[in-house]
């Protein structure tokens, strides 16, 4: 597993040493949409919904020092194969590529990534299910941009207000990226934070197997993601935190996101911890989750079908987090990929 985790940490140096280049990167032009389509949640929401969410179309914080662009440079797919199905009054579902989101009900509300015919499906419950944020669902918001299909919900109680915002790329199917900001009002209530994502039964939304294998888990000094494949959702996995989005929330709380993402048991996310979302300043929305979750179809029929799979959703992904401005500031990703073929050359 060392040597395979190894071969993944070049072909990732190598992927971003040629994405880095100062050239053909333009700064994003963010882009909202003239007027909301709003959709009424079908959950029960504690509250009447906030006037001023339909104000306006909140962007998410931006940090003027570092940019990243809207949609990957490479087009993976021709025609358009992820977008918002559905806009009624009482629902809607997000695809992309062979999967589908929506926001299910009942008891373990969530919002649920399908695909057809599998054993399980996944479930997001962002700060896990006893302190689960969609729990307080007061408005969902279509982000109205064809290029980046997504939504907004929003809500909150006596302790925090919440935004998510949830996103797809059409020409790249599979790749959702969903980003969290809160703002701490009070004490949090008593309950556990685990991670947000969880396999569960695609009927029942009970906790189900994943029948997951690792290809390269998260590992100390590498890239803060993970890459598998579950037999259970018939999909490779690779699951990407932007820590760059996170430093005001890091610096503010003492969070140590070294364990971050995480996977635990049936469940996979941010390591968040009660004490690190008690420690937020009150009143200030931060961002507390940033991250790219990529699906495929299928199991790689051998290596090197994983290696070119994990390569490319990198590339895809790392045109998406945050860049320095200044490219000074960019690693030698030349001179890393010197290190890396030494240390396999030479493991020991």
């Amino acid at each position: 597993m060392g040597l395979r985790r190894a071969a993944a940490n070049l072909i990732t140096i190598l992927g971003l040493a040629a994405c880095a280049s100062p050239t053909g990167r333009p700064p994003p032009t963010p882009t909202l949409a003239a007027t909301e389509s709003v959709i009424t949640p079908t959950v029960t929401t504690t509250g009447a919904p906030t006037a001023t969410l339909a104000a306006t179309l909140a962007a998410p914080i931006v940090d003027a020092a570092y940019t990243s662009l809207d949609v990957p440079l490479t087009q993976r797919a021709e025609s358009s194969q992820a977008g918002l199905d559905s806009v009624g009054p009482e629902s809607f579902v997000l695809h992309t590529g062979e999967f589908r989101l929506e926001l299910s009900s009942g008891p373990n509300l969530a919002l649920r990534l399908s695909r057809e015919g599998a054993l399980a499906a996944l479930a997001l419950q962002p700060l896990g299910p006893e302190l689960n944020v969609l729990s307080q669902v007061e408005r969902i918001v279509s982000t109205g941009d064809a290029e980046r299909p997504g939504l907004l919900f929003a809500g909150g109680n006596g302790w925090m207000r919440y935004q998510l915002w949830v996103w797809v790329y059409p020409h790249n199917p599979g790749l959702l990226h969903y980003h969290l900001e809160m703002t701490r009002l009070g004490d949090l209530p008593a309950g556990a934070t685990e991670p947000e994502w969880t396999f569960v039964d695609p009927v029942t939304g009970e906790e189900s197997a994943a029948d997951y294998t690792a290809y390269a888990d998260r590992s100390s000094f590498a890239a803060p993601s993970f890459f598998g494949y579950s037999a259970a959702l018939g999909a490779t996995l690779l699951h990407w935190v932007d820590l760059t989005r996170l430093n005001p929330y890091i610096e503010a709380t003492g969070y140590s996101p070294v364990n971050t993402p995480v996977r635990q048991g049936h469940r996979f996310g941010h390591d968040i911890s009660g004490s690190d979302l008690g420690a937020m300043p009150p009143g200030v929305a931060m961002t507390v989750y940033d991250s790219y979750l990529y699906l495929a179809a299928g199991e790689p029929g051998d290596e090197a079908a994983m290696y070119l799979r994990y390569l490319q959703q990198t590339a895809d992904i790392y045109d998406l987090i945050a860049h320095p401005l200044s490219a000074q500031t960019l690693p030698d990703w030349q001179a890393l990929a010197k290190h890396t073929l030494a240390d396999l050359q030479d493991p020991d």
